[in-house]
């Protein structure tokens, strides 16, 4: 089933557009709004930090949630057919996380090595780095699981994007709030 969740992704547009362009689209946006060297702790810039937390925090869930909102909707038919087949419900989604898995974390660690390369992060030790990875692909898996959810509660994929995205994105203070507390 996963094979087939990864064959699906790659041969959907929308979707594999959504994968490949959201890490691409936040990268950018880190790469304008934010000079290098706010950690620098000479001169550090707190407001500018702060604000690099948060948008890593939002990011992080800005990929999960995306890579998880088109991906149940739009094969309502394949799923009900499954589930006429005796396919149960668990091994269905667990598949949809199989497959994006990998994917989520490539781009966290991605956006965590180009910010470090780029230094919009401070330096310090890989446990650290791994510390923040850990909490950001946390993050990233709740807001996937959370986008799955939201896929499945709609039945078509204009209201997965419309409706879903923007009721789900409030929850991203909570995880920009535990990112930015466990930094510190």
């Amino acid at each position: 089933m996963t094979v087939r969740a990864l064959d699906i992704l790659v041969h959907n547009r929308l979707t594999l557009l959504i994968v490949l362009g959201s890490p691409v689209a936040i990268l950018l946006m880190f790469l304008m709004l934010f000079k290098p060297g706010a950690f620098d702790p000479v001169h550090p810039i707190p407001n500018t930090s702060a604000m690099i937390l948060f948008w890593i925090a939002f990011g992080g869930f800005f990929f999960g949630l995306t890579y998880g909102l088109l991906q149940i909707c739009t094969e309502f038919p394949i799923f009900f057919r499954e589930r006429f087949a005796g396919v149960r419900i668990w091994p269905y989604v667990l598949s949809k996380l199989a497959a994006l898995l990998p994917l989520l974390i490539l781009v966290d660690a991605l956006l965590l090595a180009v910010l470090r390369w780029t230094d919009r992060l401070p330096k310090g030790d890989f446990g650290q780095l791994a510390e923040l990875f850990g909490t950001l692909l946390l993050a990233s898996v709740c807001a996937m699981a959370l986008g799955l959810l939201a896929s499945a509660a709609v039945s078509e994929p204009g209201q997965a994007t419309q409706r879903s995205c923007c009721r789900c994105c409030v929850s991203r203070r909570s995880f920009s709030s535990a990112l930015s507390c466990r930094c510190r």
